[in-house]
């Protein structure tokens, strides 16, 4: 699905045509905004191998929220422990980094610096022209699309509309998030001896 389609689709599940495209461009923003703090799908999650300066590493705008940070010590990765950056005390040059955390968008490491390999999730990528697509809109696109209503109907002033296609949402969202999560450590009913 590409956006022009996902515009149509808008416009025919609202049963309003005459919704124009600078409209629908502001809820495409809204839309992008809210998938991006509420999915959490292999789609919208990156993984880096970065060296974090002791100034701190810029996680960038698109950053929404860290799945982990992880360390290597002679050919063996172990999970860092992330810190309130009230808790945080910074160690510099004590060996390897053992806790991180995050200020002013910046990720810093207790030792001031170090590579380490982060996984975390980003917002999805706008879509501005009609052939535009992202990953999360190729293999989620009911969730676009009932996000999109929730907002339309928002806009509309249409409370129980709003309502109707929020729970929908909701629905699809918890159904996404679950096969993702099941898609990164395996569905534990599929696991089970027999």
């Amino acid at each position: 699905m590409n956006y022009s389609e996902l515009q149509a689709a808008w416009r025919q599940w609202s049963h309003r045509e005459d919704l124009d495209d600078s409209l629908l461009d502001t809820i495409q923003e809204l839309v992008t905004a809210r998938l991006g703090r509420d999915l959490r799908t292999l789609e919208n999650e990156v993984r880096q191998t970065i060296t974090v300066p002791s100034d701190g590493y810029n996680l960038g705008s698109k950053f929404m929220e860290m799945r982990s940070v992880k360390g290597s010590q002679a050919g063996r990765e172990f999970e860092l422990t992330y810190e309130t950056p009230a808790q945080f005390f910074r160690t510099a040059g004590l060996g390897e980094a053992t806790s991180w955390t995050i200020e002013n968008g910046l990720l810093k490491l207790n030792t001031g610096g170090g590579e380490i390999t982060i996984d975390f999730y980003v917002q999805p990528n706008q879509l501005a022209q009609p052939d535009d697509e992202n990953a999360l809109l190729t293999a989620w696109p009911n969730v676009y699309i009932y996000a999109g209503l929730v907002e339309i109907f928002r806009f509309l002033q249409d409370a129980e509309s709003a309502g109707l296609y929020g729970g929908f949402y909701q629905d699809e969202l918890k159904q996404t998030n679950r096969q993702a999560q099941d898609a990164r450590v395996g569905n534990a009913a599929a696991m089970r001896a027999i």
